[in-house]
Order: structure tokens, then C-alpha cells, then sequence
């Protein structure tokens, strides 16, 4: 997909992940950190302007070179809540930016597949619709993409007050974008979350290896 210039994305990566003992921006992934799949997701996906939050051990997470190729923002005050990160994202946003990506860096197995799928909703979105969700078995999940029309509403946010509270305050603008990727569904907060969306991810890839594979002998 060609990148849309006006589509930039928001990685929220600024928490302290308490229950998980660790950030999650650095757990690994078979020699790829949870950041480095949340930026070639929507690298891949179609998005090349990223804007990384962060907060607690940023100078650990930039120190490990997995901010390059992102535009990083800090937020000192992200033991506030999320919706702060959220917010010090929005204020760098390019003026001509027409849409955001809210990628949470717990949700690594939401590849590039969904982010072209939501931008391509939004491109061929009819007026009434702004906030692009995916889902899956009807159940919502992430990343999502929000017309930039919001951008207020959302800085008005507590900081600690959910994004969902502006997003699903009007049922109406909301689309849902159905995929197969199960994997938007799951986020880290524990050690044991980030054993499963491990295996999950090693099954993902030992799967697509195994059509790659099936494809050549076919072919």
C-alpha cells in the first residue's frame, strides 16, 4: 500500500506495566521487540509517520534503538493515565494530518493486514462515519483509526479517563472493520498474557512459513 501522508499513527508505550514487571515496549519476540512490531505494522500497514509515546524508561527504550524511524514524544506525566499519553501524542500531530492510528504497544499481534484494512475503510468511509474499529467474532479491538475531527474531544479527556468515553459516545460514526486476525483482540498485562500472544505469534508465523513453503512446491 502507498503510505497516506495524512494518516500518522499514535503508539502508546508511556506506562509503568506494573503487573507485567517490565515494558512492554522491550519484550522480545523472537529478536523483535513489542515497539519494533507495532512500528512495521504500520510501516507495512501503510502509515510512515509514527509518533512513539513514552514515559517510564524511555531513555532505556530509546537507549535500545527501537525508536528509530519513529518521532518520539515523552510524556512526564504518564502516571496520570493513558488518556495522557494519548493527548501528548495528539499535540504532535502534523497540521495536515486527516486521520490517527491509536496503536497501543500491548497489542502486538495486530499486524500490518489490519492497519491496511482500517485505512481502507476510512478511504471508502461515507461521511457520517469517524472512528474505524476492528473486529473480530463481534467483539471490538485494537488498534483503531479516528478522524482527525475528534482530535479536540479527545484532548479534552481526563487524563485518566478511557478514549472509549468520546469514541462510543455516538454509536452512529462508528464502523467496525471485520477481520480474521484474532490477534486484535489481545493485549499484555501479565507475564502469562505475554506467554500466550507469544505463542500465538510463533504459531502465526510457523503457520505462514508452512503455506510459504506449500506455495513453492506447487508452484
Amino acid at each position: 500500500m502507498v503510505p497516506d501522508k495524512k494518516i500518522a499513527a499514535i503508539v502508546l508505550a508511556a506506562g509503568r506495566s506494573e503487573r507485567m514487571g517490565s515494558p512492554k515496549a522491550l519484550l522480545d519476540f523472537d529478536g523483535k521487540t513489542c515497539l519494533a512490531l507495532a512500528k512495521n505494522a504500520c510501516h507495512e500497514g501503510g502509515v510512515n509517520n509514527i509518533i512513539v509515546v513514552l514515559g517510564y524508561r524511555a531513555d532505556d527504550i530509546i537507549a535500545a534503538g527501537e525508536t528509530d524511524g519513529m518521532q518520539t514524544a515523552l510524556n512526564r506525566n504518564w502516571r496520570a493515565g493513558r488518556s495522557s499519553s494519548l493527548k501528548t501524542g495528539l499535540r504532535e500531530l502534523p497540521e495536515d494530518t486527516a486521520a490517527l492510528l491509536m496503536f497501543p504497544v500491548d497489542c502486538p499481534l495486530a499486524g500490518a493486514g489490519v492497519v491496511r484494512a482500517l485505512i481502507g475503510a476510512y478511504r471508502a468511509r461515507s461521511a457520517d462515519k469517524r472512528v474505524f474499529i476492528p473486529s473480530h467474532n463481534y467483539r471490538a479491538g485494537h488498534p483503531v483509526l479516528i478522524d482527525v475531527s475528534l482530535r479536540d474531544e479527545l484532548l479534552a479527556l481526563g487524563d485518566d479517563e478511557p478514549a472509549r468515553n468520546v469514541l462510543s459516545r455516538d454509536k452512529s460514526i462508528i464502523e467496525y472493520v471485520v477481520t480474521e486476525n484474532a490477534g486484535v483482540l489481545f493485549n499484555m498485562n501479565t507475564p502469562a498474557d505475554y506467554r500466550e500472544c507469544l505463542r500465538r505469534y510463533r504459531k502465526t508465523r510457523n503457520d505462514e512459513a508452512g503455506h510459504l513453503q506449500a506455495d513453492r512446491e506447487t508452484g
